[in-house]
């Protein structure tokens, strides 16, 4: 049952989804390590390490870019790239895509069943197992890291979230100077965290982060999934131009006609705040307040977390190649951060370009935002959403495509809006679909009301006045219907049916 992770426990509904959804399990076993490979029916595969999902390996067939990302985004800041340590392996996503980045690179891991596991991701973690310049090692990362006086140009942490305890110390001020000490100069450490820190937690983790790096950008996977990317002196990413074949190709979805430099340049965040006193003490080795922080609220309570809101993102500022963004390159950033959260847009985003976010609908954004939907089938805003911002901004064409492409869940709503485009874009819709649409909602208030209008482009106002007798008995008529009604009912009296 622990293969379906421990969340799907929490309700009947929950398992019974789960349940449904499980297409196969494998276990695997080594010594004391044991993990399943789990794989559902909508094409996902992930890891799942005593009840704990992991992470996922694939989704809809398609590597997990954010776990790439993850491993990607450092290469950009040392002043070389030769060594790289991985703490924690998971998949071998992140590891897979730092080894084709850095000269040599170790991966750490506890866990030998992992370990075991690689190779059936081969085709996600760009053969981790057995490439070149890669070596595995069995060990607790803490300890290794202490042992070895090795230094490298970046160290990736990945192991699991400090929600977990027996990786809290991984997150504690003792680590995170550690960390630093085994740094070349220019080097940099990077981790993973979301929004399960808590408020309380995440005051805590940034009050230990700003005690032991000099400067932090983050990178954004989702609005509640960020990395770190930490060092001793002043963050200054650089572009690498010629990325490996394998991670174009891995990120070809998401870069689009683009780069990948273009892509990170527009997910990696400068905080306008990080160096100040965020809490009255950091999590450490002798007192983990962030695990005791964390332990104070339950892993299924919903609530609103966005680290814009702590530590104000430069929003209008490029990192990569340094310059401030006019309103249209801004529109372009907060479209690829939509698209590779897939679910969320960052809330300043939001409302910045969009009515839902508390804005106004911004024209170009949405330009773009429908091209992205036509090129990758996702839409980084609410179909219904996009196609009224569409529609409000006077975008008529480009609404009527996205509609008439639309195959599924056409609902009522949406196929009256694509009637009535047609019939402002072309002057004319077909009959046939005018029928179907009746034959589902002859009573629909909409429908009646989009037919007075065809009827009368069509100069029959007879059956344009039968429509609105019709519309009366379902609701109150408007003031400018009550007068189209008078007008109608004074011209020649003709038979109609409505």
């Amino acid at each position: 049952m622990l293969v379906l992770g421990h969340a799907s426990l929490l309700s009947p509904q929950r398992l019974a989804q789960a349940e449904a959804e499980l297409l196969s399990a494998e276990t695997i076993k080594r010594l004391d390590g044991e993990l399943a490979i789990v794989r559902t029916r909508s094409g996902a595969e992930y890891v799942n390490i005593g009840g704990y999902t992991s992470v996922s390996v694939a989704q809809h067939g398609l590597t997990n870019h954010r776990e790439l990302i993850v491993g990607m985004a450092p290469a950009l800041y040392p002043r070389e790239r030769r060594r790289a340590l991985v703490l924690g392996t998971g998949t071998g996503v992140t590891a897979g895509a730092a080894a084709l980045l850095f000269d040599r690179t170790t991966v750490v891991e506890l866990s030998p069943a992992v370990f075991a596991a690689l190779p059936r991701f081969a085709a996600h973690n760009f053969a981790l197992a057995h490439r070149p310049g890669v070596t595995l090692l069995l060990d607790d990362g803490l300890l290794a890291l202490a042992r070895s006086p090795e230094r490298y140009d970046a160290i990736i942490s990945t192991v699991t979230s400090p929600l977990y305890f027996s990786s809290a110390k991984l997150y504690a001020l003792d680590f995170f100077t550690l960390a630093r000490s085994r740094l070349e100069p220019g080097g940099v450490f990077a981790f993973w965290f979301d929004a399960r820190l808590s408020d309380e937690g995440t005051a805590i983790m940034l009050e230990t982060m700003a005690e032991s790096f000099a400067d932090c950008h983050f990178v954004f996977l989702s609005e509640s999934y960020y990395e770190a990317i930490c060092a001793e002196g002043r963050l200054s990413p650089r572009a690498l131009g010629a990325w490996p074949p394998e991670l174009r190709g891995a990120l070809a979805r998401w870069t689009g006609e683009g780069t990948i430099d273009e892509l990170l340049g527009a997910l990696i965040l400068r905080p306008r705040r990080f160096r100040q006193r965020w809490s009255d003490e950091a999590s450490s080795f002798d007192r983990l307040t962030l695990e005791h922080a964390i332990a104070h609220e339950a892993l299924t309570e919903e609530r609103r977390w966005d680290l814009d809101d702590w530590v104000g993102f430069a929003l209008d500022e490029q990192v990569l190649a340094p310059r401030t963004l006019g309103r249209t390159d801004l529109a372009r950033r907060c479209l690829a951060l939509a698209s590779v959260a897939e679910q969320g847009m960052l809330p300043s985003c939001a409302a910045l370009f969009t009515a839902a976010g508390g804005g106004g609908w911004d024209r170009d954004f949405l330009a773009l935002a429908a091209a992205e939907l036509l090129r990758t089938k996702r839409s980084v805003v609410p179909f219904v959403e996009l196609v009224r911002g569409l529609v409000a901004t006077g975008q008529h064409e480009r609404a009527l495509e996205l509609l008439e492409r639309r195959t599924k869940d056409r609902t009522l709503e949406l196929e009256l809006v694509r009637l009535e485009l047609a019939l402002k874009v072309r002057g004319s819709v077909p009959e046939r679909d005018v029928q179907g649409l009746f034959s589902r909602a002859p009573l629909s208030p909409a429908l009646r009301r989009f037919l007075v209008s065809l009827t009368l482009r069509r100069g029959e106002p007879a059956q344009a006045l039968a429509h609105l007798e019709v519309l009366a008995s379902l609701r109150p008529l408007t003031r400018a219907e009550r007068r189209l009604r008078e007008k109608l009912s004074a011209g020649p009296a003709q038979e109609a049916q409505p």
